[in-house]
């Protein structure tokens, strides 16, 4: 049974009652952390010590946001509320668009970065285990970035009081390139939280604090030091404001039984990533399972999208007036898009203007716009060298679901159940921003490889100190 975000089932009621004594907790130790990153405190006005060999003039705060849509990015520039900054870039996040994977993507091939993938947090294919999203694996990407709070009580206070939070990292990491004359590279994951719970106007106001505090960390430096340090700001993601249904991964176990599969090990056995409660989902099965599980996937209420890993390519299904079917294939950099039956990522017009086997650039400048932008080379991404462990059948939702474990559903309907999501194919969930101080791109969209590329070393200099360095 699919449940609306406003219900819970009465099998849910003991699961609630521990969620709402740690959320009390949690909300406790939250406001402890909150109050660690001195929110009323601005940068303070004194002279900056240089680091040894470094000048004023290799100052810059490169800085990623998150849950920042494009859209909204746009908007706000249009209004005059992001001072100081170029007309934003819409960037094409990863598919699955989630945090853990597409913050790292933006550091492209930059040192200790690539991520282990959607699943490294939540599930290890080569041993069936499900680790419940604690794993330290999938944080390595994250590593290089500087950001607070951290643990996990930073993280909870990040979705408990939301826009607070926000508020007080831009605050913290104002002062700490206020007082450093050097490159930083910093994450301020807050926004995501009031995406979730508390809506694109109240995310508008927050991305405007940002932005205006980031125009006083300039000012001040320019007064007191007499040069205005560069900034780049991105989002990791688009997201999608909307009332929400959940479908959980029981709601999915009875489909696939239908045609004698299960959820978990086993020759007909399928494992699912629980991926929070999401736009997108993974899952792992034999091979010659695949296209059967994402057929039965796309047919599930709820599932827009489903996919197929296969040689040198992917199969893709999706259910309107009935199945609709076509192969998305790659080699040596260039793609290829063929419909069987329909045209299930609605790219064929688009694809008859591209010349046969185009290259990723081309994609990305001809579908950036389209429903699924550039997704020939997201799927691509998704099947091959974004993830360690390739999932055999990735699956995107339809707009206004979202997918995980019932705990995740639960938890969030203590905060008054998710009004935004972010995770599928989808333009929405995709479309994040870039935008500068001090230009650096070529015209067009961007890929998130691209969006620091033009400052790398400076980049590279301003990672957070990385273990074992």
């Amino acid at each position: 049974m699919m449940r609306d975000n406003r219900n819970v089932s009465r099998s849910e009621g003991a699961s609630l009652l521990v969620l709402v004594a740690l959320y009390l907790w949690t909300r406790l130790m939250s406001l402890r952390q909150a109050r660690r990153l001195h929110l009323s405190v601005p940068p303070p006005e004194v002279p900056v010590a240089l680091d040894p060999g470094r000048s004023q003039a290799e100052r810059a705060l490169f800085l990623v946001v998150a849950a920042i849509p494009f859209d909204l990015a746009r908007d706000l520039w249009r209004a005059g509320r992001m001072p100081g900054f170029g007309e934003p870039r819409p960037m094409v996040s990863v598919f699955p668009s989630l945090t853990h994977v597409a913050v790292p993507a933006l550091l492209g091939d930059l040192p200790h970065t690539r991520p282990f993938g959607y699943e490294a947090r939540y599930f290890h294919p080569p041993s069936g285990e499900v680790r419940g999203g604690l794993d330290p694996d999938s944080e390595r990407g994250m590593a290089p970035y500087r950001g607070r709070p951290e643990g996990p009580l930073g993280h909870a206070a990040t979705y408990t009081l939301t826009r607070a939070m926000a508020f007080g990292q831009i605050r913290w990491m104002a002062r700490q390139v206020g007082q450093h004359a050097n490159p930083w590279l910093g994450y301020l994951p807050a926004t995501d939280g009031v995406a979730h719970f508390d809506g694109r106007e109240a995310l508008g106001e927050a991305v405007a604090d940002i932005f205006e505090q980031l125009a006083v960390l300039r000012e001040t430096c320019l007064e007191r030091d007499g040069v205005v340090p560069d900034v780049v700001v991105c989002s990791d993601h688009g997201v999608c404001f909307s009332e929400l249904q959940h479908l959980g991964i029981d709601d999915v176990a009875r489909v696939l039984a239908l045609e004698g599969y299960t959820v978990g090990p086993g020759d007909r056995g399928v494992h699912f990533a629980p991926m929070g409660d999401v736009g997108g989902g993974a899952a792992w099965c034999g091979d010659e399972h695949g296209a059967a599980v994402a057929n039965l996937l796309a047919s599930t209420p709820g599932i827009e999208l489903a996919m197929a890993a296969r040689e040198g390519g992917c199969e893709v299904f999706r259910v309107r007036d009935g199945l609709e079917h076509a192969v998305v294939a790659w080699r040596d950099g260039r793609f290829d898009y063929r419909t069987v039956r329909g045209d299930p990522l609605d790219l064929e017009s688009l694809w008859r203007g591209i010349a046969p086997w185009p290259d990723a650039q081309a994609v990305l400048e001809t579908t950036w716009d389209a429903r699924y932008p550039c997704a020939p080379v997201r799927l691509q991404e998704a099947f091959t060298d974004l993830v360690q462990w390739p999932a055999t059948v990735l699956f995107s939702m339809a707009p206004g679901w979202t997918f995980g474990s019932a705990a995740t559903y639960a938890a969030s309907l203590l905060r008054g159940g998710q009004v935004a999501t972010h995770g599928a194919l989808s333009r929405a969930q995709t479309l994040g921003f870039a935008a500068s101080t001090t230009g650096g791109w070529e015209p067009g969209p961007l890929r998130p490889a691209s969006v620091f590329a033009p400052w790398q070393d400076r980049v590279l200099a301003g990672y957070a100190p990385l273990p074992g360095d």
